[in-house]
């Protein structure tokens, strides 16, 4: 479901694929893939999130006005770090033809409290729903972090 890619310098990237009918089939956060049995995918903690970019591989569709909510579970995979971290209530309409793309940047629409910011502690990227269930769509979201340097 996804991963981080081995990248050359310092910014790094990890991605993962979320089901919107199976990752985000409640408003109740759950680690992505758990419902499939999967581990889930872990982001270490220390790095500062830089983008996030959210991208339709299955146009996502719904029988009301949904939004999507992801964010980071804590890894004893029970305590909810911020559901909406990364993704916070970001409209279907960004996401509801395949191949959209959206960037989310600290002050974008839909952008969560966690970019721009440092992560104090690792955890499990997670999904939600709010307002109405998602009927169809897959995207992969895309997380672009980097590890501060000190220097002194």
């Amino acid at each position: 479901k996804g991963g981080t890619y081995s990248t050359r310098g310092s910014l790094q990237e990890t991605e993962i694929k979320i089901d919107l009918t199976t990752d985000a089939a409640s408003t109740t956060a759950a680690i992505v893939g758990s419902a499939t049995g999967s581990a889930g995918v872990l982001l270490p903690g220390g790095v500062r999130i830089e983008e996030v970019e959210v991208v339709a591989e299955v146009a996502a569709t719904s029988g009301g006005a949904a939004t999507l909510d992801v964010g980071l579970i804590d890894t004893d995979h029970s305590t909810v770090l911020d559901d909406d971290g990364f993704v916070a209530g970001l409209a279907l309409t960004s996401y509801d033809a395949a191949g959209e793309k959206t960037v989310l940047r600290v002050g974008s629409t839909g952008a969560g409290a966690f970019i721009g910011t440092t992560l104090s502690s690792p955890g499990y990227l997670c999904a939600a729903y709010n307002t109405a269930a998602f009927t169809a769509g897959k995207v992969v979201i895309r997380v672009k972090y980097f590890n501060p340097q000190t220097t002194g």
